[in-house]
């Protein structure tokens, strides 16, 4: 059986695979959240301890956002990582982050989120955690029965994103459009993961816009984590008609946010009009969805296909 907990961390992304014994990370959120009166959200070390997990075979981060990936300092040292799958990790042997002058603000947010990963991939490799790099479509080893891989959107574009990376840390200036480029590439290059049990199909999409993977036509897919928290650029009509899922998850805030326009009505409406049961991760009111007020979303796939879903 496949047991899929999609963590309520507040406007971030965590969802816990569990097949067996066996247990896969997706995202970690961040590191401190705001609090909330009537939401159960919590950090991803809280949820964790919370349920006993005492390791984890492989962590996924899908992008270098700190709503996905900064929870993951707060597992280092405490829970035991096998394997950290990640579409960048840095080749140099001391990278450091030193950006030009007078850089735009989305290029100083890319600059701290650097900082933070490399600040949690040195926690990760002093606690033994092998590191796995995600350049192309790359299967996970997983047990008989369950099958997982992550898929790239455009593998061209993320190996020139990581080459301006590794330029920067390695103490190069980039040229500053090239730098822009890329701080805005991370969700478009969000790494997605492809699960399939009991020829059930789940897709869990990071942040991935609907228009980054809409061509080709993807499979159907059973379950879906909507990408980017399902604001506007979350879907596309294309998108919806080839993937057509049964359920849908959007990991979101308590409320909508007018300026992100998340949960965006568009998207629920959209999934509301291709018949799909949408639920939220938080208490989030958005008409359409199925408010949340524990801990997770949880999905349950037996070995027989039935999908079992979260309770009324």
């Amino acid at each position: 059986m496949l047991k899929l907990r999609f963590f309520n961390v507040a406007d971030g992304d965590a969802a816990l695979v569990e097949y067996g014994t066996y247990r896969m990370l997706v995202d970690a959120g961040r590191k401190n959240l705001e609090p909330c009166p009537g939401s159960a959200r919590a950090t991803i070390r809280a949820h964790l301890e919370a349920l006993g997990v005492d390791r984890l075979d492989a962590v996924v981060i899908t992008h270098l956002h700190q709503d996905h990936f900064e929870g993951l300092e707060e597992l280092a040292g405490a829970i035991p990582i096998h394997e950290l799958y990640a579409g960048f990790f840095p080749t140099a042997a001391h990278p450091t982050v030193r950006l030009p002058g007078h850089s735009p603000k989305t290029v100083r947010g890319l600059g701290v989120c650097l900082e933070q990963w490399l600040h949690v991939l040195n926690l990760l490799r002093d606690s033994g955690t092998r590191f796995r790099p995600v350049c192309r479509d790359t299967g996970i080893l997983c047990p008989p029965g369950l099958s997982a891989r992550i898929l790239v959107p455009d593998i061209r574009l993320a190996q020139r994103r990581n080459q301006i990376w590794e330029a920067l840390l390695t103490g190069k200036e980039p040229d500053m459009d090239r730098l822009v480029w890329s701080s805005k590439q991370r969700n478009p290059g969000s790494l997605r993961l492809e699960l399939v049990c009991a020829s059930r199909r789940v897709i869990l999409a990071g942040d991935c816009y609907g228009s980054c993977w809409q061509s080709p036509p993807p499979p159907k897919c059973d379950l879906l984590k909507v990408p980017h928290h399902g604001d506007a650029k979350s879907l596309t009509e294309p998108l919806i008609q080839a993937l057509n899922p049964q359920y849908a998850v959007i990991s979101c805030a308590a409320a909508y946010d007018p300026r992100k326009d998340r949960p965006s009505p568009d998207a629920v409406r959209l999934l509301l009009e291709h018949g799909c049961r949408i639920y939220f991760t938080d208490c989030c009111p958005a008409p359409g969805g199925r408010v949340n007020r524990l801990p997770s979303v949880d999905f349950l796939i037996g070995d027989d296909g039935v999908i079992h879903p979260p309770a009324p």
